[in-house]
């Protein structure tokens, strides 16, 4: 893949980041982790209005995303959601629909942002809480 199709972005997995990218990464990744946790649980206290609940529990590193279907028997979904400084990218391990990645990148406006494995588009935190929250919401059969 050139560059021409990811503009605005370096640090892709084909071209690792400089050292100063990898440090405003070092610096600017704990910032991004802790707007995302704040995005998911803002998404996660309106599913209600899709007659949804769920709830983010923590772990060592990381935390879990709950959905349940109230009223269907098999009603249970969840994404864990971890945070790695080494190699810088957070991981994500769904019930039902497996593991992905988001690695961290620079923009060109040096901004720190992530990558999914599932999708070749920057996206910044709410843009990645959209993401993760998408990808549940589809595996758990209800969009």
């Amino acid at each position: 893949m050139n560059d021409s199709s990811r503009p605005g972005w370096t640090g892709s997995p084909e071209r690792p980041a400089s050292r100063s990218q990898a440090q405003l990464i070092e610096r600017c990744g704990p910032q991004f982790w802790d707007e995302l946790q704040h995005k998911l649980a803002a998404a996660v206290d309106s599913l209600y209005l899709h007659d949804l609940a769920g709830m983010i529990t923590s772990f060592g590193g990381g935390i879990r995303v709950t959905l349940n279907r109230p009223g269907k028997v098999f009603n249970h979904d969840y994404t864990d959601v971890i945070f790695k400084r080494s190699p810088a990218e957070i991981r994500c391990a769904s019930l039902n629909d497996g593991t992905y990645t988001l690695r961290f990148c620079v923009t060109a406006d040096n901004k720190v942002a992530v990558t999914s494995t599932r999708r070749n588009q920057v996206m910044n935190p709410e843009q990645a809480c959209e993401h993760i929250m998408t990808l549940l919401l589809n595996a758990s059969g209800r969009q």
